[in-house]
């Protein structure tokens, strides 16, 4: 059902208000959050699709903002719990709530008994709570049509705008918009012959973030680069029916296969030397360097840090999370050794060093069944394009992030991603249900006749 003029007013007025809150909220400190919680809250709790745009600008800050709107996906969560067991299945939503007693009670721990401030109490909940959005996605899904999918389209942009105009630090969520629309570019090669049913609008602005990258405009990054050429793949091999391969990227082997490349590129890292991986002639708008780039943010870059985290794995092995995560060393690989306070660069890692080896595995077990979700929904055959790039974008951006990065379970990020991740696919189960029943009301039909 296309949404009523009333609805699309709803929509923009709160997603305009929260950019004018994102900035309120840098200028005038702790206590405007406070004042301006209720209202994000009373946003969540009422799961209307209509209050989810202006929601994850809201969050786009990483303040206190994000931790109130993350526990309020934990709190329905809870309290849709039944509802979330038929759309997903039981253990998923057991082994992700799992862990949050020890956790809450590490946060009250270090308040109450380490007079550790409020902020960097709740701070380590952060990469745990981010797996909530994806549940909360799937509860407000069923309120929507195909036509809230186009209405995101459009207000992504606007995500790239605000950002682009430096009112703030750079929104890391504007990821999302430039990866959807250089998918968007890259789809539209003259020799795809592709024939994307979408506004020519849309076309014009995935032209133009090619153009934007290829001129140096937008500066990009590895991680970038990976999710936006996976979702490619995955788009093209969708649309061509291939799904014996798409098999290969979206189901639960993936997970073999992530974890293959780890610990390759761990085991490896230290036989190359800066000789075997030359960097200084790369460039992103040199597809000939690439090869060469590849090697050296695997093995001279991501490979030196995760060795140096696994090893502090090893020596501390912790059960359960530690009271506070600490820095740690690395060699480089040209022998140089470096203290760092930055987190493991593979999402894995690091939620073993945040949240110690069995809680650390049980919300790795939890992230990767949500992006193993997001991918059967390339199981169902349909012609909306707006949904299937979306749904390319972030399969891509979950896969590529969660080896290469981290980000995806941030709480400045985890809301618009996880969440759309679960809208993704909530909507494509409810998708699947109408289906089924229209097939069985036709054979009942047919049997009476």
């Amino acid at each position: 059902m296309k949404p009523k003029p009333k609805e699309i007013i709803q929509i923009f007025f709160h997603f305009i208000i929260a950019f004018f809150l994102l900035i309120a909220y840098q200028e005038f400190g702790e206590t405007f959050k406070y004042f301006a919680a209720p209202y994000v809250l009373y946003m969540v709790i009422r799961e209307n699709p209509l209050y989810y745009p202006a929601i994850f600008i809201n969050v786009a800050g990483g303040s206190t903002i994000s931790f109130v709107v993350l526990v309020g996906c934990l709190i329905l969560t809870i309290k849709h719990f039944r509802y979330l067991s038929h759309r997903t299945n039981i253990g998923l939503l057991l082994i992700s709530l799992l862990p949050a007693p020890v956790l809450f009670y590490q946060a009250f721990y270090r308040y109450y008994f380490l007079n550790t401030d409020i902020i960097n109490s709740v701070i380590p909940l952060g990469f745990y709570l981010g797996v909530f959005p994806f549940f909360y996605g799937i509860i407000i899904s069923r309120k929507i049509s195909n036509h809230f999918f186009k209405i995101l389209f459009f207000l992504l942009i606007f995500v790239m705008i605000f950002n682009l105009l430096n009112f703030m630090d750079s929104l890391r969520i504007s990821a999302i918009t430039l990866s959807l629309y250089s998918l968007i570019g890259l789809l539209l090669i003259p020799t795809m012959r592709m024939k994307m049913r979408i506004s020519i609008f849309y076309k014009l602005i995935g032209v133009l973030a090619i153009a934007s990258i290829l001129i140096g405009f937008i500066e990009i990054k590895f991680h970038f680069l990976g999710s936006v050429l996976l979702s490619f793949l995955i788009t093209i091999l969708y649309l061509s029916k291939k799904n014996l391969l798409i098999d290969f990227f979206t189901k639960k082997r993936l997970v073999v296969f992530m974890i293959i490349i780890i610990i390759y590129i761990m085991s490896v890292t230290f036989d190359y030397s800066l000789s075997n991986v030359p960097f200084s002639s790369f460039s992103y708008y040199d597809i000939t360097s690439y090869p060469q780039f590849i090697i050296y943010k695997a093995f001279a870059d991501r490979g030196v840090i995760w060795n140096a985290v696994w090893s502090d794995l090893l020596y501390y092995q912790y059960l359960i999370p530690p009271i506070f995560v600490y820095g740690y060393s690395y060699t480089s690989i040209s022998g140089a050794k470096m203290e760092v306070e930055f987190g493991a660069h593979n999402l894995f890692l690091e939620l073993l060093r945040q949240y110690g080896l069995l809680f650390g595995m049980i919300v790795s077990v939890s992230y990767i069944s949500m992006i193993v979700y997001v991918g059967k929904v390339f199981k169902i055959e349909r012609d909306d394009f707006y949904f299937i790039l979306l749904a390319s974008t972030i399969f891509g951006i979950g896969v590529v992030v969660g080896l290469t990065g981290m980000y995806t379970l941030m709480i400045n990020f985890s809301f618009l991603f996880m969440g759309l991740a679960g809208l993704l696919y909530g909507y494509s189960f409810t998708e699947k249900e109408l289906v089924k029943s229209k097939q069985m009301i036709g054979e009942q039909s047919s049997c009476e006749i």
